[in-house]
């Protein structure tokens, strides 16, 4: 609506392991790594010579393995944008990626903690951000 711009989205996913030939007491249990709600949100303005924005992603908790013994915790990363045309073709952009340094997990290698209490997993890069100047010619 006017200057406004809106995107939204959500994914709702109700997953269950019907039937496992290899591991029958996995049966009934939620997949691994499979969140029930994905849900974003991007917003902008287009204020002349300026756009800025905010995109949102949130993921909601999961387990590590089919086993269903260890939760990944759910999280939320907010991103940051701006555009300022500084002259007929040039701009100046900057991007601030998960601006409030969330931890998210998407992936933990081990079905539980560990007696040693390490394991591995994957997580979201940390806070980054990055510039760019722009000329058309």
């Amino acid at each position: 609506r006017g200057p406004f711009t809106l995107m939204a989205g959500a994914t709702y996913t109700k997953a269950k392991i019907t039937q496992d030939l290899l591991e029958p007491t996995l049966t009934g249990k939620v997949p691994r790594h499979q969140p029930d709600w994905t849900l974003t949100a991007t917003g902008s303005a287009d204020l002349g010579r300026a756009t800025i924005g905010a995109s949102v992603v949130t993921i909601t908790k999961s387990f590590a393995q089919d086993s269903n013994l260890l939760v990944m915790p759910g999280f939320t990363t907010v991103d940051l944008f701006a555009q300022v045309k500084l002259f007929k073709g040039g701009s100046l952009a900057l991007n601030v990626n998960n601006a409030f340094d969330t931890l998210g997990v998407f992936e933990v290698n081990q079905a539980s903690v560990p007696p040693n209490g390490i394991g591995f997993a994957r997580a979201a890069n940390g806070r980054t951000i990055s510039g760019s100047l722009r000329f058309d010619f």
